[in-house]
C-alpha cells in the first residue's frame, strides 16, 4: 500500500510505486518535433537514442524499433496531421535501490499538436546567464537526463525574472546551452557554438544544423564561448528540434541582430 496526494493504493496500481525513473531519475528523455505526420530528423533522433542508451547500460536496444512504431501509432491517435511535439521518455524497468536488477528499458510517449511550423521569432529573445548552478561537464553531460533539476531551476529563474531563456555556464563560467536549447553565435559572420566537452547536451538539431552549415560551406567553429565572446557576438541563437532556431535580441545592456540566422531559417 502506498499514498499518493492522500489516495491510499496498492503498489500494483499505482504504476509509479517502483517506477526508477519516478524514484531516481535513472533514464533519458527525447523531444521530436512532427512535421506531416513524420518525425523530423529521425534518423538522428534514432542514433541519439542508441547512444543514450549505451551510455546508460541499457541492453534490450532490440526493442527501440517498436517504440518508434508506438510514437507514429500515438501521431495518428492524436490526430497530428501537420505540426506536433512528441517526447518520450525512457526508464529502466528493475527492482533494486541505486543498483538495479536488470538493465532493459521501459517508456512512457506523449504528443500534443503545434499551430505553426518552423519559423523565426520575430521579436527577438530576452537573456541574461544563470549564475545559481553551473553544470560540471563529464559522461553523461550530453544526455537529456530525466534529472533534469539544474534545468527546471534555470528555468524558473527565467519566469521570475521575466526573461525568454537564460544562457547556463559550466564551472569554468563559459556560457554551453540554454535551459531548453542549445546555444549559437555569430561573430564576423562565423558561427560558433561549444563543443560537447564543455558539458553541452548532444541536441539533435544542434548535430543536424551543424551537417547542414559543413555542406553550405559556411564558416564554423566549435570553440568554448565565454562569457565576453557571447556579449561581444554580433547574433545569438538557441535552437532545439522543437522549435529550431530562436534568435536574441538583449542580453544586459546589448542588443543583437539576426540577419545570419534569417538565412539559416530559409533552409528549413
Amino acid at each position: 500500500m502506498i499514498c499518493i496526494d492522500g489516495q491510499f493504493l496498492s503498489n500494483d496500481t499505482a504504476a509509479i510505486s517502483g517506477n526508477r525513473g519516478f524514484l531516481y531519475g535513472d533514464g533519458f528523455f527525447e523531444s521530436m518535433r512532427i512535421r506531416k505526420r513524420k518525425i523530423e530528423f529521425e534518423d538522428y533522433h534514432r542514433q541519439r537514442f542508441l547512444k543514450s542508451l549505451a551510455l546508460l547500460g541499457f541492453t534490450n536496444t532490440e526493442d527501440l524499433p517498436k517504440m518508434f512504431d508506438d510514437v507514429y501509432k500515438l501521431i495518428d491517435h492524436l490526430n497530428i496531421s501537420d505540426n506536433g511535439r512528441i517526447r518520450a521518455s525512457i526508464y529502466r524497468k528493475s527492482s533494486g535501490l541505486y543498483a538495479p536488477a536488470e538493465h532493459n528499458f521501459g517508456y512512457v510517449i506523449t504528443g500534443s499538436p503545434l499551430e505553426s511550423d518552423y519559423q523565426l521569432n520575430e521579436k527577438g529573445l530576452t537573456i541574461a546567464f544563470y549564475d545559481d548552478q553551473f553544470k560540471m561537464p563529464g559522461k553523461y553531460s550530453e544526455i537529456k537526463s530525466l534529472s533534469s533539476q539544474l534545468y527546471v531551476m534555470a528555468s524558473m529563474f527565467a519566469q521570475q525574472h521575466q526573461l525568454d531563456e537564460v544562457i547556463v555556464c559550466n564551472h569554468l563560467s563559459n556560457g554551453i546551452e540554454g535551459n531548453t536549447s542549445n546555444l549559437f553565435i555569430v561573430k564576423n559572420n562565423i558561427i560558433q557554438t561549444s563543443p560537447l566537452s564543455e558539458g553541452a547536451v548532444d541536441g539533435v538539431f544542434r548535430r543536424q544544423l551543424i551537417d547542414k552549415i559543413n555542406k553550405q560551406q559556411i564558416r564554423f567553429e566549435e570553440i568554448p564561448l565565454t562569457r565576453k565572446m557571447i556579449i561581444e557576438a554580433d547574433e545569438i541563437w538557441f535552437c532545439n528540434a522543437v522549435r529550431a532556431i530562436r534568435w536574441v535580441e538583449k542580453l544586459n545592456n546589448g542588443t543583437y541582430t539576426n540577419a545570419v540566422a534569417k538565412n539559416i531559417v530559409k533552409l528549413y
